[in-house]
């Protein structure tokens, strides 16, 4: 039985990658949903999730994706990176700065990694300043 919903996880998250690709938001968002709930701590579903809320300029539900992926997926650096991305653009300096360098703790051999955390320190430092 939990083969099967494997397999059906991995369906939805399949026709959820291809809504994705096709333009169709809504049904990519449906899909991907239903994978999550057969197996909550696919990185895959969790990181496409993310993006397509992104597409549809839903950052908080993205956000929610990558907190989901920082509780269920132990250590998968990708999830501090791009929530460090995300809370860069909405100019919360600070909680950036503490992704990122979650991120670059996970791997230290990723220097673009440790360039963005620098980036970011300095925005964090140069809005605390004033």
């Amino acid at each position: 039985i939990l083969q099967q919903e494997s397999i059906k996880s991995e369906h939805h998250s399949f026709a959820g990658w291809l809504h994705n690709e096709s333009g169709n938001l809504d049904k990519a968002v449906n899909h991907l949903n239903l994978a999550l709930q057969m197996n909550q701590n696919d990185p895959e579903t969790l990181l496409l999730l993310a993006s397509v809320y992104l597409k549809r300029r839903e950052t908080k539900k993205a956000l929610d994706m990558y907190q989901k992926g920082i509780q269920f997926c132990n250590g998968d650096y990708r999830f501090y990176y791009e929530a460090g991305r995300l809370l860069r653009e909405m100019k919360l300096y600070g909680d950036a700065e503490f992704m990122m360098r979650k991120a670059s703790e996970i791997v230290p051999e990723r220097k673009d990694i440790r360039n963005q955390l620098g980036a970011i320190m300095a925005l964090n430092f140069v809005h605390n300043a004033q």
